[in-house]
């Protein structure tokens, strides 16, 4: 274990916070939120008022008008046609989709997309992501990402694509080839043009042939999710980008997305069904190709060997975030400064880290280690800081809210690797 870990350090290189700078923090926080919470309410009032007006008015006239006026007919109240339906501040105006699509078993995530749009402008991307890209899996460590979803299904596939990206993931959607095959039938299926023959794995058989075709949907379905021997992820993401930009391109024609929403989608297994139906509506239609861009994650080849895997390219993954994915600004964080944590598991219960990490992601962190700690005897959390700035203490703070439990404490030992330490002890409950 390096310096900064916290179950390595003595008891003289730590120093307890005394809870009065904790609870300045806390008493901030909530005079803020309740002058929110004030301002919110008279704002609901001046509306309600206003909404009253609006009716009441208009109705008053054209029962007093006629009287005042001498006419015999009431006056109908002339028509606002520069009135405009007010923005409602819910609605999220560039909501994030993640779709992972699953073997037929549910055991092994074959492809990972984020579908992400400015609903304002109806542009918008198609994000390709590696499932052989490495990343910091909650509670699980460094993996392959398919693997997060094959340990934790969707949440955690979700959870560890926001943790790694710092971004917010609006809705999830889990398919498989089969489900995949009874979305793309509601298209009436479209020509590709695959480039090279595509053999099944481990025969000889050709299930396409090169060259423009035409298929339907089950038979793009197995396009976009086939995987061919020999053939590296990143270059399978050719045909995947054909089928969707076609997907795109062609749902709406004949009524497609209608006729897919209106039945509910049982095909999309997900608890978001209004976020993918608000996602693909703004997507689909006329001149994908110019609205809409189709991109891969940018990643750098990782060690050599037996297949291929990929670790995130830091440097041009923040760039590409803030150009194709509307920025880290996205994530819905509660005055989060944006800090690197460790999550130690202390107490040996199965799945902490990944717990934990969903709690503090949220506030608009980074979990940049998972891993046991040296003992799992550990009574009490302990969220240890590398410095203590206020902004540091009220992050901790923020931390301990957010759990329920917790002990703040500055170590006196520095870490050029993370921020703060969280050593989840007995007392942390989900």
């Amino acid at each position: 274990m390096g310096e900064h870990e916290v179950d390595q350090l003595a008891d003289s290189d730590v120093r307890r916070v005394l809870r009065g700078a904790g609870e300045r923090a806390r008493r901030r926080r909530e005079e803020r939120r309740a002058r929110t919470r004030r301002l919110a309410r008279r704002w609901l009032q001046a509306v309600l008022v206003l909404g009253a007006l609006f009716v009441l008015v208009p109705l008053a006239w054209q029962q007093l008008g006629p009287m005042l006026t001498g006419d015999s007919a009431p006056t109908a109240a002339p028509a606002d046609d520069t009135d405009e339906t007010p923005v409602d501040p819910t609605v999220d105006t560039e909501p994030t989709l993640l779709v992972a699509t699953f073997d037929d078993n549910g055991e092994k995530v074959t492809r990972v997309q984020l579908f992400h749009v400015d609903t304002e402008t109806e542009r918008g991307a198609v994000v390709m992501v590696p499932t052989t890209m490495v990343a910091d899996v909650p509670g699980y460590g460094l993996l392959p990402l398919g693997d997060a979803g094959a340990f934790g299904g969707l949440p955690l596939l979700e959870l560890t694509i926001e943790n790694q990206l710092g971004i917010a993931v609006d809705g999830a959607v889990r398919l498989t080839q089969q489900d995949w095959a009874a979305v793309l039938a509601r298209t009436g299926g479209f020509e590709v043009d695959v480039a090279r023959p595509i053999v099944e794995p481990g025969s000889t058989v050709r299930r396409f042939e090169s060259g423009p075709q035409f298929l339907d949907g089950p038979r793009l379905a197995e396009l976009l999710t086939i995987a061919v021997d020999g053939e590296d992820e990143l270059t399978s993401f050719a045909r995947v980008r054909q089928v969707l930009e076609g997907f795109l391109a062609t749902a709406e024609d004949e009524g497609g997305l209608d006729e897919l929403f209106a039945d509910g989608a049982p095909m999309l297994t997900t608890n978001e069904l209004d976020v993918a139906e608000q996602v693909l509506r703004a997507l689909a239609g006329d001149a994908v190709a110019e609205r809409v861009v189709l991109r891969t994650l940018p990643v750098t080849v990782l060690g050599s060997g037996d297949g291929l895997f990929y670790r995130l390219d830091d440097e041009r993954a923040q760039q590409f975030v803030e150009d194709v994915l509307g920025g880290t600004e996205q994530v819905a964080a509660d005055e989060g400064d944006g800090l690197r944590l460790e999550i130690l598991n202390g107490n040996g219960r199965a799945g902490i880290g990944a717990d934990v990490a969903s709690l503090l992601v949220p506030l608009g962190h980074t979990v940049a280690i998972t891993r046991n700690a040296e003992d799992f005897d550990n009574p009490t959390t302990r969220v240890l800081l590398y410095g203590d700035d206020d902004e540091l203490l009220t992050a901790a703070q923020e931390i301990v809210d957010a759990l329920g439990v917790g002990r703040i404490e500055i170590s006196d030992v520095s870490s050029s690797v993370v921020d703060i330490t969280v050593l989840v002890g007995a007392d942390f409950r989900r």
